[in-house]
C-alpha cells in the first residue's frame, strides 16, 4: 500500500463555504486510561452515527494508527496507554467534498505516553475535533487542521487540545469562518499555535454567521500562545473574529495577531476582539490588529513584565493595566478616532509607559504611580488630540508632543523630584500642568496661538514656558539642548517577542504505511 502523508499545509482552503449550524465542541473531562474506553463508547452512544464508527485501542509502544473515513456523520475514538512512548496516530474524516458529504464527523484521541504524536485531519463543516494528551507524559504534539484547498468546505468546525506536563506542542488550524478552536496547556516550556483564516463571504457581515473564536490557556512557565486570524493571502474579509489567551506562570510570551492582506482594495477586517491576561513575572503580551471598530486588551500582574499594542485603522480601542514593578507598556495607533488607555498602579516602580498616536481624533490617557517611573506620550499627524498623564509618583518623568490641531494636553503629578516636559506644535493647543510636592520641574514649549496654565504646590519647584507665534514666525526651540527627554521605547521593548521556530509540528503528519 502507498505511504500516507497528511499535513497542516495540505489543509488550506479554497473558495466559498456553505454556511450550516454550529457544532458541538467535543470536550469531555480530561480522560484517563482506564476511562478512555468507556468514553468512547458514550460516544457512539450519543451521536447520531448514521455511517460508521471506529474504536482503537492501544496498549504500548511505538504504536502506529492511520485511520480514514470518507462521509457524513462519522464517528473515530482513538486510545493509546499503558507504559507507552513513541505512539503516533493520524486521523483523517473526508468525503468527495460536496455539501453534505464531509460534514457532522467526530474525532477523539487518547494518548497518554511520552513523545506522543496526533494529527486529526477534517474536510468540510459542522466537525469536531478533541485530542488530549496527558499523564506523565511529556514532549507530545499534536495537530488538528480542517479545511483543504479541494473541498471548498470548512465552516463551523471545533477543535480543542488539550496536553499536560511540559515541552508539549499544540497547532489548531482552520479554513474559512465560524470555527471555535481552544488550547489548554499545563506544565512548563510548552508551545501552541492558532491559526483561523476567513475567505470570501466570510465574517459577521453576512446573516446568521458567528465569526472566529479562538482562545488558548496555559498554567506554568516558559509557555508560548501565538494566535493568528486573517493572516493568509486568500483572506479578503476576517470581521467578528475573537481571541483570548490566558497565563499563569513566570517567562511566559502571548502574541495575537488579526489582520487582513492589505494588497487587495476589498480587504476588510473589523469588530474584532483580542485579550491578553498574564499572571506571574518576566512575561511578554504582544497584540497587533488591522482594521476598523477593534478592540485589545492586557492585563499583567507581575515584575518585569512588557505589553506591546498596536491598531492599524479608525474607531479603534486599546487598554493595558499593568500591577507591578519594572514593567513596560507600549501602544501605537494608525488611524481615526482612536483611544488609547493605560494604567501603571499599586506602588510599583521603574515601569515606563509610552503611547504613539498617528493619526484624527485621539485620546491618550496614561495612569502612573510609584517612582523612577517615565511617561512619554507622542500624537503626530492628526487633528482633535487629547493627553491626560495622572502621575503620582518621586523621581519619575512625563514626555509630551502634540502636533497638528486643536490639541489639549494635561498633566498631573503629584510626588517629589518629578519633571514635566510639553511640547506642542500646530494650531490652537492648550497645555494644563499641575505639580504638588517638592522640588518638581515643568516645561512647557508652545508654537502658534497656544495657551499654558501651571500650578505648582510645594518648595524648590521650578517652571518654564516658551511660546512663539504667529504662524509665519520661525520655528526655534531654545531649550532643545536641555529638554526632559525620556529615551524612547522599542516596540516590543528590551526584550523581544520570542520566536516560535521551534514549534515544529506542521511537518509531523507522516506517520507510517498503510498495509
Amino acid at each position: 500500500m502507498k505511504k500516507m502523508f497528511f499535513s497542516a499545509a495540505a489543509l488550506m482552503i479554497g473558495a466559498v463555504a456553505m454556511a450550516q449550524e454550529s457544532p458541538v465542541l467535543v470536550s469531555p473531562s480530561t480522560p484517563t486510561a482506564a476511562t478512555a474506553p468507556e468514553r468512547a463508547a458514550s460516544l457512539f452512544d450519543e451521536g447520531e452515527t448514521i455511517a460508521n464508527t471506529s474504536q482503537i485501542d492501544q496498549y504500548g509502544t511505538a504504536n502506529a494508527i492511520d485511520a480514514f473515513q470518507s462521509g457524513q456523520n462519522q464517528s473515530v475514538v482513538v486510545t493509546q496507554a499503558g507504559e507507552s512512548y513513541n505512539n503516533a496516530v493520524l486521523v483523517v474524516q473526508a468525503g468527495d467534498v460536496t455539501d453534505e458529504s464531509g460534514t457532522g464527523n467526530t474525532t477523539e484521541v487518547n494518548q497518554f505516553g511520552v513523545n506522543d504524536q496526533a494529527t486529526v485531519g477534517q474536510y468540510g463543516d459542522l466537525n469536531t475535533a478533541f485530542v488530549s494528551q496527558s499523564g506523565t507524559g511529556d514532549a507530545n504534539k499534536a495537530v488538528i487542521a480542517q479545511g483543504s484547498d479541494s473541498a471548498q468546505q470548512a465552516e463551523r468546525n471545533a477543535a480543542s487540545i488539550d496536553q499536560s506536563n511540559q515541552s508539549n506542542e499544540a497547532l489548531i488550524f482552520q479554513g474559512f469562518d465560524d470555527n471555535n478552536a481552544s488550547v489548554a496547556q499545563s506544565g512548563y516550556n510548552n508551545g501552541a499555535r492558532v491559526t483561523q483564516d476567513g475567505g470570501p463571504n466570510d465574517g459577521a457581515s453576512y446573516p446568521n454567521e458567528i465569526g472566529q473564536n479562538a482562545s488558548v490557556a496555559q498554567s506554568g512557565d516558559a509557555n508560548i500562545a501565538d494566535v493568528a486570524q486573517g493572516l493568509l493571502e486568500d483572506s479578503l474579509v476576517q470581521s467578528a473574529a475573537n481571541a483570548t489567551v490566558d497565563q499563569s506562570g513566570y517567562g511566559n510570551s502571548a502574541n495575537i495577531v488579526q489582520d487582513a492582506t492589505s494588497d487587495e482594495p476589498t480587504d476588510f477586517f473589523a469588530n474584532n476582539n483580542a485579550a491578553i491576561t498574564q499572571t506571574g513575572d518576566g512575561n511578554i503580551a504582544d497584540q497587533s490588529q488591522y482594521g476598523d471598530s477593534l478592540f485589545a486588551s492586557s492585563e499583567q500582574s507581575g515584575y518585569d513584565n512588557f505589553s506591546g499594542q498596536t491598531q492599524t485603522g479608525g474607531i479603534n480601542d486599546l487598554v493595558n493595566v499593568q500591577d507591578g514593578d519594572a514593567g513596560i507598556v507600549f501602544q501605537t495607533q494608525d488611524g481615526y478616532g482612536n483611544v488609547a488607555n493605560a494604567t501603571q498602579t499599586d506602588g510599583s516602580y521603574s515601569n515606563d509607559l509610552e503611547q504613539i498616536q498617528n493619526g484624527n481624533n485621539n485620546d491618550a490617557i496614561a495612569t502612573q504611580s510609584g517612582s523612577n517611573s517615565g511617561v512619554r506620550q507622542e500624537q503626530t499627524y492628526g487633528n482633535g488630540n487629547y493627553s491626560l498623564v495622572d502621575q503620582s509618583a518621586s523621581n519619575s518623568t512625563v514626555k509630551n508632543l502634540q502636533q497638528g490641531y486643536n490639541n489639549s494636553s494635561v498633566v498631573d503629578q503629584a510626588g517629589d523630584w518629578n519633571e514635566a516636559d510639553v511640547q506642542q506644535i500646530g494650531d490652537w493647543n492648550m497645555s494644563t500642568l499641575d505639580q504638588a510636592g517638592w522640588s518638581n520641574a515643568a516645561l512647557v514649549t508652545q508654537f502658534q496661538r497656544q495657551s499654558s496654565i501651571i500650578v505648582q504646590h510645594g518648595s524648590d519647584n521650578q517652571a518654564a514656558v516658551f511660546q512663539q507665534g504667529p504662524a509665519d514666525a520661525p520655528l526655534v526651540d531654545p531649550n532643545a539642548d536641555s529638554r526632559f527627554w525620556l529615551d524612547p521605547l522599542e516596540a516590543g521593548g528590551p526584550a523581544s517577542i520570542p520566536s516560535l521556530e521551534h514549534l515544529t509540528i506542521p511537518s509531523i503528519g507522516y506517520h507510517g504505511n498503510e498495509d
